[in-house]
C-alpha cells in the first residue's frame, strides 16, 4: 500500500509541476524539488542520529511522520493548492 500512495503522490506532484509552472522555468523548479527531497536526506539522517540518545527509535519515526503529516496538510490548506484544477 505504501509503494501505491507514494507512486499516486508523484504522479500527481509531477503533472501539477508540469502544469502550473511556465516551461522556461521548469528544469529549474525540478532541480529545486529533487534538491529538496533527495538532496537534504542525509540531514534527517543527522537530526535522527543527534536525537537517538535521547528518544526511543519508535518515538523518532513517530515524530518525523508527524512532522511530514502537518506539512502535507498545511499544503492542504493552503488556498491556492485547491485552486488547481
Amino acid at each position: 500500500m505504501r509503494g501505491l500512495f507514494v507512486g499516486f503522490g508523484i504522479a500527481v506532484w509531477e503533472t501539477t509541476l508540469m502544469e502550473i509552472i511556465p516551461e522556461r522555468l521548469l528544469a529549474r523548479v525540478i532541480s529545486l524539488d529533487f534538491f529538496g527531497s533527495i538532496g537534504l536526506m542525509p540531514l534527517g539522517y543527522v537530526l535522527a542520529a543527534g536525537i537517538a540518545g535521547l528518544a526511543s527509535p519508535g518515538l523518532i519515526v513517530s515524530a518525523g511522520a508527524a512532522v511530514g503529516t502537518a506539512l502535507f496538510v498545511a499544503a492542504l490548506l493552503w488556498p491556492r493548492a485547491r485552486e488547481i484544477d
